[in-house]
């Protein structure tokens, strides 16, 4: 092995454990020079106010934004404020009836719901008019089995809602 190739080699690693060390410590290239943190703006997402009789889709919806937005901060420390409301679930039955009496169907659950975005001034910036999120909840045989498929309906439909009103926060 001559010293050119050796040489060559110590380059190669003294670069690969230059980049190593700088991914590990958070450290960036950004577009414009600027710090990381700094380009993507973030939200906070307050606890969704649920004005419905179930009173537990706005802590679902809230859940879901919180995922596909960021984690939330304390709100004085945030470029933005997402607040919303959940207006309604309804829902739309198709009974069917089988033979020998017993009633099964399909329904549509759907939860209602709004958002607005404030800047760090606390005006309001954007708003999304009412939005739904809706999922299909299967009526059975059973009243404890049909409550447990409208639970998981009702969550189904929350997170529709979520994906749809975070979807329009992003493409803002």
């Amino acid at each position: 092995m001559d010293a050119r190739s050796r040489g060559k080699r110590v380059w190669t690693r003294l670069a690969l454990l230059v980049l190593l060390a700088a991914g590990g410590c958070a450290y960036a290239f950004t577009y414009g020079g600027g710090s990381p943190e700094h380009d993507t703006p973030s939200i906070f997402v307050s606890p969704l106010t649920d004005r419905t009789a179930e009173g537990i889709a706005g802590a679902m919806v809230t859940e879901r934004l919180r995922q596909r937005l960021g984690h939330p901060l304390p709100s004085s420390k945030t470029d933005f404020r997402l607040e919303g409301d959940i207006v309604a679930i309804e829902g739309g039955n198709i009974p069917v009836f089988r033979p020998g009496g017993t009633a099964a169907g399909l329904s549509v659950l759907r939860v209602r719901g709004k958002a607005r975005l404030r800047d760090a001034n606390g005006n309001v910036i954007w708003e999304s008019g009412d939005r739904t999120g809706s999922a299909e909840l299967v009526v059975a045989d059973s009243v404890s089995q049909t409550e447990d498929m409208r639970r998981l309906a009702l969550e189904r439909a929350c997170v529709a809602l979520a994906d749809e009103l975070a979807d329009a926060v992003l493409a803002r």
